[in-house]
């Protein structure tokens, strides 16, 4: 399984969690949210790799001069995904944060994926982590 998506570098700091939600709403004004995806990888002890692309697995094309212009170190990535190995939290987006601090708790991801929509029952995520670190075709 491939990963398609626009990817920039983040630093892990107190920043950080406010820099990736602009990136987010950046992207969904564009592309619209319930379309894309977020992976997390490449994670060092500084930083994270962050890229969003489409759910379908497209490759973005439009507005890409404006993404360069917006953010000078955006990248276009594809990433091979395991098709094992994944654990999966959702909810209601109000309640990601609880989220995120049991991922944390239970140990260091590999990967992660974020997807967020919104519906007729309120705005939901769904993520899923993978811990593994050697995956095989």
């Amino acid at each position: 399984m491939l990963f398609k998506g626009l990817s920039l570098t983040f630093k892990k700091d107190d920043k950080i969690r406010e820099e990736v939600e602009k990136f987010w709403d950046t992207m969904s004004s564009i592309y619209g949210a319930n379309k894309l995806r977020g992976l997390v990888y490449n994670q060092t002890v500084d930083t994270i790799e962050y890229a969003i692309g489409f759910k379908n697995g497209e490759m973005l094309r439009a507005e890409r001069e404006k993404l360069v212009e917006q953010y000078h170190n955006i990248e276009y990535k594809v990433v091979y995904l395991p098709y094992y190995g994944w654990k999966e939290y959702s909810g209601k987006t109000k309640h990601v944060d609880q989220a995120l601090e049991i991922i944390k708790s239970e140990g260091p991801t590999k990967l992660e994926l974020h997807e967020f929509s919104r519906g007729k029952r309120g705005r939901k995520y769904i993520i899923k982590v993978n811990r593994r670190t050697k995956f095989t075709k």
